[in-house]
């Protein structure tokens, strides 16, 4: 009897837990009074154990026996208005069977131990997983994940959806004067002189505004990473790239080879480049 309402209250935490959980995914979203509801219900479960014994401390209920002389004649009786508070039950039954109520305090203690780690491991389940909406777990693998299952964007890093629409548009576009803009595609591999297996594949994507003497300048360009990450080059990337080098060496190629490039029905240039070049180069500083 000492601890059942203890582990009524767990429970019900338990179950409450699950219904989060459940609802959370029916839902996709745990409605905010509930996780307030849950919160202050566990809470309130971890402290039970507690809050009880301060209940029974301040309403004097122990030692009912030596209390008045009703109790010590009939404890049961309706004149005596004493009653045993859980906290001492054991304390007091082992006082009457044992003639000492130290080891009933023991073991109060225990079941209080228990009940407290029961309600903790059930309520740390509870934040972790289900409270709002499980916010608490994100701040948790964001401590305690590796830093390889993140993912964390470059830097001027845009979808392929965003690059196929930016495309998309400059085939459409017209000028004053019949000026288009053309995009140019070049590939390059970059190697390592110390890894003979190490390679990796690019892909330079230029857009040009062509006019009709066949002069061209560059509007925008972007580079698609072989792991498909796709940057767009500024001159601000382009002052900090350790392989901007080799990056004006493809653009000098790009506009040596004009002529031979072939024209594709939807705007599309495709240049024949392969540049190979140290890993290191490649890496932006």
């Amino acid at each position: 009897m000492v601890a059942i309402g203890q582990l009524a209250n767990s429970l019900i935490l338990a179950l409450v837990t699950v219904v989060a959980l459940l609802l959370s995914i029916a839902l996709d979203s745990l409605p905010h009074v509930f996780s307030k509801f849950a919160i202050c219900f566990g809470l309130a479960t971890l402290l039970d154990p507690y809050l009880v014994f301060l209940v029974d401390l301040f309403h004097l209920n122990f030692d009912c026996v030596n209390r008045t002389d009703s109790c010590r004649v009939d404890y049961t009786a309706s004149d005596c208005k004493c009653v045993t508070g859980d906290a001492f039950k054991l304390w007091a039954r082992m006082a009457r069977t044992e003639a000492s109520g130290v080891t009933g305090a023991f073991y109060t203690i225990l079941i209080y131990a228990f009940t407290t780690l029961l309600a903790g491991l059930i309520l740390y389940h509870y934040i972790l997983y289900a409270h709002m909406n499980g916010r608490l777990m994100d701040n948790f693998k964001r401590i305690n994940e590796p830093e390889e299952n993140f993912f964390i964007p470059d830097d001027n890093e845009i979808s392929m959806e965003s690059l196929r629409n930016i495309l998309s548009k400059a085939k459409r576009w017209r000028g004053p004067g019949g000026t288009l803009r053309k995009v140019h595609v070049s590939k390059f591999t970059v190697t390592d002189k110390d890894d003979s297996a190490f390679s990796q594949v690019m892909t330079h994507v230029a857009i040009f505004t062509t006019d009709v003497d066949l002069s061209r300048s560059l509007f925008r360009h972007f580079l698609v990473q072989h792991n498909g990450c796709v940057a767009e080059i500024d001159d601000e990337i382009m002052q900090h790239f350790s392989g901007r080098m080799s990056m004006e060496k493809l653009m000098g190629e790009i506009d040596a080879t004009t002529t031979n490039t072939n024209a594709f029905a939807d705007g599309t240039e495709q240049g024949g480049i392969i540049i190979h070049n140290q890993r290191d180069d490649m890496h932006q500083g």
